[in-house]
């Protein structure tokens, strides 16, 4: 079936067919290369950067109110009062210290509070003592065996708020300091991830403390499955990965612990938007596939009628001459190629020597016809000469014809003669017998 299709179909169906399976070839391998390495590079590298970078802003801020805390419940002027008694004569220093460092770091509040007793004053002065109805967290952080706590809460009056506490575990003094995070809540809001992703902060109990979204200490289950839960907050030595679904859309969920708050910053990002760029690759490369194939589509059409042109020049010129339409004075012109300037060269040279031989076919019916003439004038003049010849001889046998006509006759006429006399003696002697015999 293929045999039957003309050089030309040929030509372009081989060279498109090897162009495109080639360019689609490279063009699959090219997207899945690059959707692999750029899936490899957002999850591996500018994920982990970007929730690096988010932790490494938020873990400065929070280490350092964590060293103005610790620097409060150190402090040796507050440990020499408390040793001496706490005289009330020396208190306002111990205020005075507490409004100095709230001014200088631009806290909402600075406390110092006595660990056995529960005393507790800020930077207006001795507050209360505190007790277990209504300040449990005191007690709890007491008892829990931790230097440090960091704690979130929303008020309407003054929004997002970070408690940094700290206690010497084997000493007296406590201290806490507080400070607006309305900023890094804008910060954590504003910030993106593609198009929609987003980052949240979560506990490792498993309670978002500041989300877009979901109010403070809402269990981060309401919104994933318990297992992915537990895989994201697996690891606090590197980035948890996972991908879940959520409503419905595939989506990627990253974490990584923040050491200073015991907490875990979320990235939240649909799995679409991570691979958008690697459509808009796989587009542009289908894309151009298609325009290359078009390209040699055009390039192979034009070569086939280059190389087909000649060929079928060559063949009209056949037909031609089998129709005997045209003379033998035909030249094949060269310069399109090495091959087919070996096919004019050949087709002149057979056309030179069918020219030679039809010259010499010509010359050779020149000379026949020629011959032919003398011959022909040779033999009518022998035939002239033989009819003469004829004539004379038919003459000379006619003339023997009369003559031996005469000579029978005149046979005959004697053998007549004496044949008459034969039967005149036989008569003569049958009758004369009787009349001897009557005598």
């Amino acid at each position: 079936m293929f045999n039957q299709v003309s050089i030309r179909k040929k030509i372009i169906v081989t060279l498109t067919s090897a162009v495109l399976l080639s360019a689609l070839a490279i063009s699959w391998i090219s997207v899945s290369i690059n959707q692999t390495k750029l899936s490899e590079r957002m999850l591996e590298e500018e994920l982990p950067a970007t929730l690096k970078n988010i932790s490494q802003s938020i873990d400065a801020e929070v280490s350092g109110l964590s060293r103005i805390a610790e620097q409060l419940a150190t402090s040796g002027y507050a440990q020499q009062w408390l040793a001496d008694g706490k005289p009330a004569d020396r208190e306002a220093q111990l205020i005075k210290e507490l409004t100095l460092v709230k001014a200088v770091h631009g806290l909402q509040a600075a406390s110092f509070c006595e660990r056995t007793t529960g005393d507790y004053w800020n930077e207006r002065g001795f507050l209360r003592r505190l007790n277990p109805t209504e300040d449990s967290w005191f007690f709890a952080f007491k008892e829990s065996g931790k230097a440090k706590q960091v704690s979130v809460y929303k008020s309407a009056e003054v929004g997002y708020q970070i408690f940094v506490n700290y206690q010497q575990l084997n000493g007296v003094g406590l201290s806490g300091v507080a400070k607006s995070m309305n900023d890094m809540v804008k910060m954590l809001s504003a910030f993106k991830i593609e198009q929609t992703g987003f980052v949240f902060l979560v506990n490792k109990a498993g309670k978002v403390q500041i989300h877009p979204t979901l109010e403070a200490n809402t269990e981060l289950q309401t919104t994933i499955s318990a297992k992915d839960v537990s895989q994201l907050l697996a690891s606090e030595s590197q980035m948890n990965l996972l991908e879940t679904e959520l409503n419905g859309k595939a989506t990627i969920l990253a974490s990584l612990y923040i050491p200073s708050m015991d907490w875990y910053l979320v990235a939240q990002v649909p799995q679409a938007e991570v691979f958008a760029m690697t459509r808009e690759i796989s587009k542009v490369m289908w894309g151009l596939t298609a325009l290359i194939a078009l390209i040699f589509l055009v390039i192979s059409v034009l070569l086939s009628n280059s190389i087909t042109a000649p060929i079928n020049h060559l063949a009209a010129l056949f037909k031609r001459m089998g129709e005997g339409e045209t003379d033998l004075l035909v030249h094949l012109s060269a310069g399109r190629g090495a091959e087919l300037d070996e096919l004019a060269s050949g087709f002149n040279a057979f056309i030179s020597k069918v020219r030679q031989i039809a010259a010499d076919i010509q010359q050779t019916s020149t000379d026949l016809a020629a011959h032919a003439a003398t011959l022909n004038q040779a033999a009518s003049q022998n035939v002239l000469a033989q009819l003469r010849q004829a004539r004379a001889t038919a003459s000379r046998a006619r003339t023997w014809r009369r003559n031996d006509d005469t000579l029978a006759r005149r046979r005959c006429s004697e053998d007549g003669l004496r044949l008459g006399r034969l039967r005149a003696r036989r008569r003569h002697r049958r009758w004369a017998w009787p009349r001897r015999l009557r005598r």
